[in-house]
């Protein structure tokens, strides 16, 4: 749970400094976020339920995003990101309210 909820957050803050020009501090939210992501990535069972291999491919797909907002400073990709992790990450957390 705290996991998806940094990586929001760095990516929030990522989208935020690369609008503001600040690539440098972006760069550091951004290879954090990936960090996270790819924990997570890694540790998905794809065999574990119906829908984890399209998790598993929605991951690598924000990994490659965060990656290009990275090279290319490209706030509007985080921003992506943060769009198709959010209810990823709120799923979770009703997952683990109702457990």
């Amino acid at each position: 749970m705290k996991l998806f909820q940094r990586l929001i957050l760095d990516l929030h803050r990522a989208a935020t400094d690369l609008q503001q020009g600040q690539t440098g501090a972006a760069s550091g939210h951004l290879i954090h976020a990936q960090s996270i992501l790819s924990e997570l990535d890694g540790t998905l069972d794809v065999n574990a339920w119906a829908g984890a291999a399209d998790l598993k491919s929605l991951y690598t797909f924000c990994l490659q995003t965060i990656a290009s907002a990275n090279q290319n400073s490209d706030a509007n990709a985080a921003l992506r990101a943060i769009e198709l992790l959010t209810p990823v990450a709120e799923a979770f957390e009703q997952a683990a309210k109702s457990a």
